[in-house]
């Protein structure tokens, strides 16, 4: 359970917007019924820092569930708002929703919904994403004739480890970045030699120079940097 205390914390950080949101799916979530979740994210909202939780607060016998429930409704709320803007929670929630169709036997509309999400990963260069698309690409084939199978696994395989690859490259790129940063800040006004050798070994390298030619938009964005630092 989070404390009052951290739920505070919480609700300061969200923006007025947010707020709103929360309030307005609270409410259709508890219906016409009173809502004791949201009578405690209004007393965090316009408590102070140093005040206490009234005892004849409605939801002060409930805390620890109300607590717990007011943390998922603000949890569920930002991923609702989250999920248009954000690439990685978009994909996730694909992949779930795909997977719920398949479990329902709705084999024709998972796969159109796993085509579209399979297409976003490949875009946006979310390679563990993609492998997972493939990972139930294979459950998918096993559906198709039998005298498609074998090729169609084989075509499978071969672009899953052209996937596996590219998420090597892609670690090893955001690896370089990463080190390249913590340098940089480190030494930001004065490199002598064997700095400067670091920097030059982090950034001349042919996965850097081939990626800052051409790749993923993603690939081609760290190795740029990396040249530009």
């Amino acid at each position: 359970m989070e404390t009052a205390e951290e739920l505070k914390k919480w609700v300061d950080a969200l923006t007025v917007a947010e707020k709103r949101f929360i309030k307005l799916f609270g409410k259709a979530r508890s219906g016409a019924k009173a809502s004791q979740q949201l009578d405690f994210f209004d007393w965090l909202n316009n408590a102070g820092s140093n005040d206490t939780i009234p005892d004849d607060a409605p939801f002060m016998q409930n805390l620890p569930t109300v607590s717990n429930r007011l943390k998922d409704l603000i949890l569920d709320s930002l991923r609702i708002l989250g999920k248009a803007g954000n690439t990685d929670a978009e994909l996730r929630t694909a992949l779930d929703e795909m997977g719920i169709l398949y479990e329902k036997k709705l084999v024709q509309a998972a796969a159109r919904h796993l085509k579209r999400t399979k297409k976003l990963a490949s875009e946006t260069c979310r390679y563990g994403v993609l492998l997972q698309c493939i990972e139930w690409e294979y459950k998918f084939v096993q559906l198709k004739p039998a005298a498609d199978l074998m090729e169609t696994l084989k075509l499978l395989r071969e672009e899953e480890k052209v996937t596996l690859q590219k998420l090597v490259e892609l670690r090893d790129l955001q690896n370089r970045h990463d080190l390249m940063l913590a340098l940089v800040r480190q030494h930001f006004y004065h490199r002598d030699a064997g700095i400067l050798q670091q920097v030059n070994d982090l950034s001349e390298s042919e996965i850097v120079t081939s990626h800052a030619a051409a790749g993923g938009y993603l690939e081609n964005a760290l190795a740029v940097n990396l040249l530009g630092m």
